[in-house]
């Protein structure tokens, strides 16, 4: 086994398995740090000692501790949706400190805040401030909503539901996301106590989403509106264990800092701009800047092919439509607001 410093968390899901498979087309040895390593046993023994792999739950922060033991470097995807899920990711960054991990980086979201409306934000900030006082260096990944999951809330008969009204959101794509988190683990230099929010370079609103749809698929889609009450009731079957909507949670209210935020875009993208991160415009496996943002392509949502902005002229836009969305996306969606630019903060 090559000497390993580097632990991958959630390498079965969808962001970490994407990120350690990326580390391994590029020969970096990592553990992967799952919650049942037999499931991953047979790719293990295949890697040629590229790879080991070890018991995390976060339900067992001592375990984790264990498990991490040795590591310098953690990319800390954050724990599935569950009712005491922020004491189970503080405990995890007691356990981080135990195990003698240095870095952590974490998949954060879009302006959190104590008082912020989306419940999960709420979450993430007490995650950041949890790490910063453990005195671990750090990256945040704050990733907006993800885009790919949009299409998986369409009905069987093609209606988008949901209380948003006419509230816009500048979703990401989860591969933008893995090519973020690639960026800052390969080259960390720059990215020391760093927070990137990372969006789409489109705040888009529902209406416009089903509009896509339709002119991608030649089936009509559309948006319907839905009251917070009809929300609620639609969602009330919601499973956890299979990744289904809750009933009453993300709130539906509007708050005047939830009314702004997830409808913000980072950076716009000019012409000649370099995809330094593959299809997105900043920061830097070829040139580092340290405070740029990562931004998608709007054409991760449309499945067109080629996509056909100045930030990734010539990528290769990724199918949507092949996946199963699993994530928490709230009911509420911001209201429309002035389109700024948002910069990487430093703390």
């Amino acid at each position: 086994m090559a000497h390993t410093t580097l632990g991958i968390t959630g390498a079965t899901g969808r962001i970490g398995g994407a990120v350690s498979r990326r580390l391994e087309e590029r020969g970096v040895a990592h553990r992967l740090l799952v919650r049942s390593p037999h499931r991953v046993a047979s790719h293990v023994a295949a890697a040629n000692g590229l790879l080991d792999a070890a018991t995390m739950d976060f339900a067992d922060p001592d375990g984790a501790a264990e498990s991490m033991a040795g590591l310098d470097t953690v990319f800390l995807v954050s724990a599935s949706e569950s009712a005491d899920r922020k004491q189970q990711q503080l405990a995890m960054v007691e356990a981080l400190s135990r195990a003698g991990v240095r870095r952590v980086v974490y998949t954060s979201f879009a302006a959190p805040a104590p008082d912020a409306t989306f419940t999960f934000a709420r979450t993430h900030y007490a995650t950041e401030q949890a790490i910063e006082r453990a005195g671990l260096e750090y990256t945040f990944l704050r990733d907006n909503f993800y885009l790919d999951v949009f299409p998986d809330f369409v009905s069987a008969d093609r209606v988008l539901r949901g209380p948003a009204g006419d509230g816009r959101v500048a979703a990401v794509a989860r591969a933008d996301v893995v090519d973020a988190a690639l960026a800052v683990l390969l080259d960390p230099r720059g990215h020391e106590r760093a927070a990137y929010t990372l969006t789409g370079p489109s705040a888009l609103t529902l209406d416009e989403m089903a509009r896509i749809m339709t002119r991608v698929t030649g089936q009509d889609h559309r948006y319907e509106p839905e009251t917070p009450e009809q929300a609620r009731a639609s969602r009330a079957g919601y499973d956890p264990s299979r990744g289904r909507w809750r009933a009453g949670s993300p709130r539906t209210r509007r708050s005047p800092r939830g009314s702004s935020r997830a409808s913000r875009t980072t950076s716009r993208c000019s012409p000649g701009t370099r995809p330094a991160l593959s299809r997105t415009c900043c920061a830097a496996r070829e040139t580092r800047c340290a405070k740029k943002i990562f931004v998608t392509s709007p054409a991760r949502l449309v499945h067109m092919g080629p996509a056909r902005t100045a930030c990734s002229q010539g990528s290769r836009a990724r199918s949507l439509w092949t996946t199963r969305g699993k994530d928490d996306i709230p009911l509420w969606i911001t209201r429309p607001h002035h389109v700024g630019s948002c910069s990487g903060t430093r703390h």
